[in-house]
């Protein structure tokens, strides 16, 4: 096969993502996330994590329909003008930010509790104002792209020529750190001290924990601490590998220079829309992960879901939430 020959079919892949992976996630991840906040509130947990995760499924599903919602519009060649072009990258931004640094809040907070053998607990105030404190500081970064972008001819959205070497020199590195860069290094610190420090409260409760847990907590509440805690660092690495490559590939794309209608230029646009792929994956995945690793929250999800009426009496004994009717731990 020709270089052209070779240039137009990896194009063409590299289009035919682009034009179709929102949708994939669009259906994975909508559901599964209402799923997931349906479930935990018909848990009537107040504990941090199950909060944490309750406000990360909200954010998600919007960020995952502002995504789609722009895509949809620029695909189809609607005339949005300066005002729907301002406000589609700040809300696109803003969702994905917030949602990014809830998962790096989450984990932190887990993080603390496995460190103090699940002796802290983290009240719904000091979460609600965290996470308050988040989203005005997200909104504040984020607000000068209603000076900095307009429409270009109608339909594409761009920025105002003046504002094109901050936007090349500096703004896309702030953007860069704030979006991927500086969650994915703090969760990869977070996911190695959570997984050394789980492994050790792991091997401490089951000789007992006689010497270290303390009496205010009980073995109902440990056990439910580990669990959540292992759903929790399941959703952080997940965070951390499929964020990773889209992390090199901003880091090596100004590096990267080729000319247009050239094999690299194809290769260099099939490898940004797979990253893409996988970097915005991770807002659909985190119902499936709560799922496959969390005991409790499986069996929660099907009464919830009304396959059974009737808790799990393993789930009962390993907690003191009971799933279906239950009130959970502030664990």
């Amino acid at each position: 096969m020709s270089d052209k020959g070779e240039f137009e079919s990896l194009y063409f892949y590299g289009m035919s993502i682009n034009n179709t992976y929102l949708w994939v996630i669009f259906a994975l991840g909508f559901p599964g996330n209402l799923v997931c906040l349906t479930t935990l509130v018909k848990m009537k947990s107040t504990s941090a994590p199950m909060l944490y995760m309750g406000l990360l499924a909200i954010v998600d599903n919007l960020s995952i329909c502002q995504k789609l919602l722009y895509h949809q519009l620029s695909y189809r060649k609607v005339e949005m003008g300066p005002a729907a072009c301002k406000t589609l990258n700040f809300f696109t931004l803003v969702f994905a930010t917030y949602a990014n640094w809830l998962i790096v809040f989450m984990a932190a907070e887990r993080s603390e509790a496995i460190i103090n053998y699940f002796r802290t607990k983290s009240t719904r105030r000091r979460i609600l104002v965290h996470s308050i404190l988040l989203g005005i500081t997200v909104l504040a970064i984020y607000l000068h792209l209603f000076w900095m972008f307009t429409d270009v001819d109608g339909i594409h959205c761009g920025i105002y020529q003046r504002y094109v070497p901050f936007y090349v020199g500096v703004w896309y590195w702030i953007c860069a750190s704030v979006y991927n860069l500086a969650p994915c290094f703090l969760l990869v610190i977070i996911d190695v001290l959570m997984s050394y420090r789980f492994r050790k409260i792991s091997a401490v409760i089951a000789d007992g924990c006689q010497n270290h847990c303390g009496h205010r907590v009980t073995g109902s509440q440990r056990s439910l601490g580990q669990e959540t805690s292992a759903m929790v660092l399941a959703v952080a690495v997940a965070f951390v590998v499929m964020t990773l490559p889209r992390c090199v590939y901003i880091i090596l794309e100004s590096h990267w220079s080729v000319e247009t209608t050239t094999l690299s230029h194809a290769q260099k646009h099939l490898i940004n829309q797979i990253t893409f792929v996988l970097s915005d994956a991770r807002h659909a995945v985190n119902f499936y992960l709560y799922f496959f690793t969390g005991k409790i929250f499986r069996s929660s999800v099907i009464c919830a879901l009304a396959w059974k009426r009737k808790p799990d009496n393993a789930a009962l004994m390993l907690t003191t939430v009971t799933p279906c009717t239950g009130k959970g731990s502030d664990l």
